[in-house]
């Protein structure tokens, strides 16, 4: 008695997301299962349809996070990160913006125990093309903890303004 064998051919390559040489990445991170953490998100979907058809910007929406967004960056000259924070010093819907420097100089704590920081810093000492300019905006949230499709009215109401914030700085 013998088992069924199955052929295995290799894997097609897989296309890049978009071309990546000389370009912008604009990376909305999120969950959309977690109330506000869905902002950058939202954002990036939004602006992906703006800017749909500009040949020097890509737009990506991910739940990924930590060393999984490596690929994801690597080749871009610019990096344009939207995603929701919560400090508490500031009220739901306000914008920070981090710029690469400021990455230095936070003491940033991710839940996702290698963050944006760690991530670029790596890919750098791996030899990877890495963003050289690079803007976050993070977005001042209210509940990351309730499980639910859908934000909190404050955040949802500051959507076009950060959208034209962030569609301004690309």
């Amino acid at each position: 008695m013998g088992f069924p064998v199955k052929q295995v051919h290799p894997p097609e390559k897989a296309k890049p997301l978009c071309p990546t040489s000389g370009k912008v990445l604009l990376l909305g991170l999120g969950n959309e299962l977690l109330a506000d953490d869905a902002v950058g998100l939202l954002v990036a979907r939004k602006l992906e349809k703006r800017l749909a058809g500009h040949p020097g910007i890509c737009v990506m929406a991910t739940e990924e996070s930590g060393l999984s967004l490596l690929d994801m960056v690597v080749g871009f000259d610019r990096l344009v990160v939207v995603d929701a924070i919560q400090t508490g010093q500031s009220a739901p819907g306000t914008i920070h913006v981090i710029t690469q420097e400021d990455l230095g100089r936070i003491p940033l704590v991710s839940p996702h125990f290698v963050g944006l920081a760690e991530m670029l810093d790596l890919g750098r000492r791996l030899g990877f093309h890495m963003p050289e300019d690079i803007a976050i905006f993070a977005i001042e949230v209210q509940d990351v903890q309730t499980i639910c499709k859908g934000m909190t009215a404050t955040v949802r109401a500051a959507m076009p303004g950060i959208i034209t914030r962030v569609e301004a700085a690309i």
